[in-house]
């Protein structure tokens, strides 16, 4: 696509799958902080943080 300085799309162009590219993925993973949590795990700690707000406090 062909944007002006306003953001409006002037031109659009038909591609197939001919312009296409293969993709590898990359195998490797990030890392992430904390710990893995089995399914179980995760839904007994949220047991009572979707309760209803206790009247008068």
């Amino acid at each position: 696509m062909v944007f002006d300085r306003a953001g409006t799309v002037r031109a659009i162009d038909n591609r197939g799958l001919e312009d296409g590219k293969d993709v590898v993925p990359a195998g490797r993973e990030t890392p992430t902080a904390g710990k893995e949590l089995t399914i179980l795990q995760q839904l007994m700690g949220n047991v009572g943080r979707f309760s209803k707000p206790m009247q008068g406090k």
